[in-house]
């Protein structure tokens, strides 16, 4: 499971930084969902946590390069 350890208004800046630029921020109550074009849905919740869905073929390569971001930052 992947958690995002800095402030929710800095994760769309995260995400271009891992190479997705054509995102659709949708704020819901309980989280914010970023919808990509290639089918993948990611969703930052309120504790951080960050759950990726769609596309298989996609998924996985977007998960690594977040984790791996991640760790460079952290």
């Amino acid at each position: 499971m992947l958690k995002y350890p800095y402030g929710f208004d800095t994760f769309t800046n995260f995400l271009t930084k891992c190479g997705l630029v054509e995102i659709e921020l949708i704020s819901k109550e309980y989280c914010f969902c970023y919808l990509l074009p290639q089918g993948v849905s990611i969703y930052l919740y309120k504790n951080g946590t960050i759950l990726i869905q769609g596309n298989p073929a996609i998924k996985h390569a977007i998960e690594m390069t977040i984790k791996e971001l991640l760790q460079k930052t952290s």
